[in-house]
């Protein structure tokens, strides 16, 4: 059996039309490294601010140097994106489910459902399913995701924005990067 990137199980032919620098950015086979830049905003409000403390989401900057690696193994890819020294650490995992391509997104206790979408020279995600300690949470408590990867000028380019259920900014980051040099 030939070992395939975590996103190429899922997307199938669609990974093969792909550009080739989100190709490559989700093309991880053990370890990967990219670094860029990027920008930061965080949600004002106290609720935001807790949930983000909660989930150890990075504080808002301005063009902060970025490194990602990704780690390839078993199947899973394990995440962690750098902003100037700060974290986000999550591992994504095959859906065991039929249909859609879905992949799952894991913050420690809470995992999301998110279904990868096809966009120009790119993939959006979207959050179709919350659970935590193994357990369904209700759709009203569920993020709202609106993710785009895609490739400009040789680039890979990222813009996550999450808001809580509710309406309320928790994070928007977007910025770029390429595989790091030596």
């Amino acid at each position: 059996m030939t070992l395939q990137p975590l996103f190429q199980q899922t997307l199938g032919r669609l990974f093969h039309q792909l550009p080739k620098p989100v190709k490559s950015q989700h093309g991880a086979l053990d370890i990967l490294l990219s670094q860029g830049r990027c920008d930061i905003e965080r949600g004002p409000a106290w609720h935001a601010r807790l949930v983000g403390w909660l989930f150890k989401f990075p504080p808002a900057g301005r063009d902060l140097p970025t490194l990602v690696t990704v780690i390839a193994e078993r199947g899973r890819e394990i995440w962690h994106r750098d902003f100037d020294g700060r974290g986000i650490f999550t591992v994504l995992e095959p859906a065991r489910k039929e249909g859609a391509p879905i992949i799952v997104e894991r913050f420690g206790i809470v995992c999301f459902d998110l279904a990868v979408g096809e966009v120009k020279d790119g993939v959006s995600l979207s959050v179709v399913g919350m659970r935590a300690l193994g357990l369904p949470v209700p759709r009203w408590l569920w993020p709202r995701l609106k993710a785009v990867e895609h490739a400009e000028a040789q680039r890979f380019h990222f813009d996550i924005d999450i808001d809580l259920s509710w309406g309320a900014k928790l994070i928007h980051y977007r910025g770029w990067v390429v595989p790091a040099s030596g």
